[in-house]
């Protein structure tokens, strides 16, 4: 196991290289890898390795890896692993499909491409309280239309929205973007 690369632990029965620790870190996600590729960090992953090691060598003892239920998930992994690198041996192998196929592929399944048009809404709302009179409500009118004719003559709708009564006047009038049916 531990071949030419350079030791960085040594355990009853074994041995860490500096290549398995490399190995290990890097199917961390990277902004835990960060946390153990130097100082403390480092030394607290060989730590773990080692551990992880010593409780294999006990399995192993107790014979764990060879019941059945073990054997049979490693039946199933090597069987997964073994797909995935075929398929990755035929994708390497395969060529790159030409300007023309591809476009040929495209123009054939459009339906998977599709995207539901999209309209980015705003809007500037006038509130009314519920109860009120006539005059509210005219009062409101008025300024609804005030509103707009304030976007029809181009002022821009954040603006108009800011003078609004909605909760979205604080997000300059946007609702953002929604398709057809939502």
């Amino acid at each position: 196991m531990a071949g030419t690369a350079p030791v960085v632990a040594r355990f009853d029965g074994g041995v860490v290289t500096q290549d398995e620790v490399l190995r290990e870190s890097q199917r961390l996600p990277p902004n835990l890898r960060e946390r153990f590729e130097t100082g403390p960090g480092r030394q607290e992953f060989i730590r773990s390795l080692v551990d992880k090691r010593l409780l294999f060598q006990e399995a192993t003892r107790r014979g764990i890896p060879q019941g059945e239920e073990i054997r049979r998930q490693v039946r199933e992994l090597e069987e997964r692993l073994s797909i995935q690198a075929l398929l990755a041996q035929e994708e390497k192998a395969a060529a790159a499909p030409t300007e023309a196929e591809a476009r040929a592929f495209y123009e054939g399944h459009l339906e998977r491409f599709a995207q539901p048009e999209r309209l980015r809404l705003a809007r500037a709302w006038v509130m009314v309280p519920s109860g009120s009179g006539r005059p509210v409500w005219e009062q409101a009118r008025q300024r609804a239309e005030s509103l707009r004719k304030r976007l029809l003559a181009g002022e821009p709708v954040a603006k108009v929205a800011a003078s609004g009564d909605g909760p979205e006047r604080a997000r300059g009038g946007e609702w953002g973007l929604l398709a057809r049916g939502e």
